[in-house]
C-alpha cells in the first residue's frame, strides 16, 4: 500500500481538496442530478468556498484529509448536526478522489471523522446520500450506518432525493 498522512485540513488545502470533490462529483453523480449542476460545480467555486471553511470552521467542525505521495487524496468534514433531529454530529463530506479509489482511503478518513466526534463527546452522526448512489450507500452500510426513515429532495440537484443515515458512536 502506498504511503499516506492523515491530519486534520488546513487552508492551503483547499485546492486539492475542491479538485478531489470535484472529480468525484463528476465521476459518481453523472446520470444522478442534471448535467447543468454538475457542469457548475467547479474546482475554482469548491476551492473558495473550502478557504472559508476551512479559515472559519464551524465550532464543533473539523476537516480531515488523506495525503498519499505528498498530495491530497480525499477529505472527511464533520461538526453540528443541521438538523434539529440529526442526533449532535453530521458527515458533511467524504470524497476520494476517483483516481484513488479502493486503496481503503474512504475507510481511513471515515474511521478518523467518527473518532473525532467520538472524542469530542458526540454519541451519534448522520449524514445526507443520494438515494440514487448505491455505491456509497453500500459503503456507509458496511461501515455501519444506517438509513434512518429521513428523506428530503435537493433543488440545487435538480430536485434529486437525499436519505439521512445514522450511526451511534460506542459510549466509551
Amino acid at each position: 500500500m502506498e504511503q499516506f498522512t492523515l491530519r486534520l485540513a488546513a487552508p492551503e488545502d483547499a485546492d486539492a481538496i475542491a479538485a478531489a470533490q470535484v472529480a468525484a462529483w463528476h465521476a459518481t453523480y453523472r446520470g444522478m442530478i442534471p448535467d447543468e449542476a454538475l457542469d457548475a460545480f467547479t474546482v475554482p467555486a469548491r476551492a473558495a468556498r473550502w478557504r472559508e471553511i476551512l479559515a472559519t470552521p464551524r465550532p464543533g467542525a473539523d476537516t480531515r484529509v488523506v495525503l498519499a505521495g505528498g498530495r491530497v487524496r480525499g477529505v472527511a468534514s464533520t461538526g453540528p448536526s443541521r438538523d434539529d433531529d440529526g442526533g449532535g454530529f453530521e458527515l458533511y463530506a467524504l470524497y476520494v478522489d476517483p483516481a484513488h479509489l479502493r486503496r481503503g482511503y474512504g475507510a481511513m478518513l471515515l474511521g478518523a471523522a467518527l473518532g473525532a466526534v467520538a472524542a469530542r463527546g458526540g454519541r451519534a452522526v448522520t449524514l445526507w446520500v443520494l438515494a440514487a448512489n448505491a455505491g456509497a450507500r453500500r459503503f456507509y452500510e458496511a461501515s455501519g450506518f444506517a438509513a434512518d426513515g429521513a428523506h428530503k429532495r435537493d433543488e440545487r440537484l435538480g430536485d434529486a432525493e437525499e436519505i439521512r443515515y445514522h450511526i451511534a458512536l460506542d459510549a466509551g
